[in-house]
């Protein structure tokens, strides 16, 4: 207990005024990319409005750029990994759930 007047509570000041960290942090330079995600095209809407969430937890501006490639050998030319579709199987994928209303 502190000694002054009116201080009737235990004060912690600003310990743990954030919360808990849950995670750690990444230092990032201006035009590098943070998250490359692959997906179909009739998924183009969710994935762009999850990004833009995302988006707004990082304190720094960011932006969406979406690359469509017409073949396998371009994407290959662009350094972006190609996976069949064994190689699809073995990666643990979520289901997006469409936003039908």
């Amino acid at each position: 207990m502190l000694a002054f007047a009116g201080a009737d509570r235990v004060q912690s000041g600003m310990r743990n005024s954030f919360g808990r960290s849950t995670g750690v942090c990444a230092r990032v330079r201006a035009g590098q990319i943070i998250v490359d995600v692959g997906i179909q095209l009739k998924n183009l809407a969710i994935v762009r409005d999850r990004l833009r969430i995302a988006s707004m937890k990082i304190s720094s501006p960011c932006q969406t750029v979406v690359l469509e490639y017409k073949t396998p050998e371009l994407l290959k030319q662009a350094g972006l990994p190609f996976y069949n579709a064994k190689k699809r199987r073995e990666i643990p994928i979520y289901e997006l759930a469409s936003a039908k209303t």
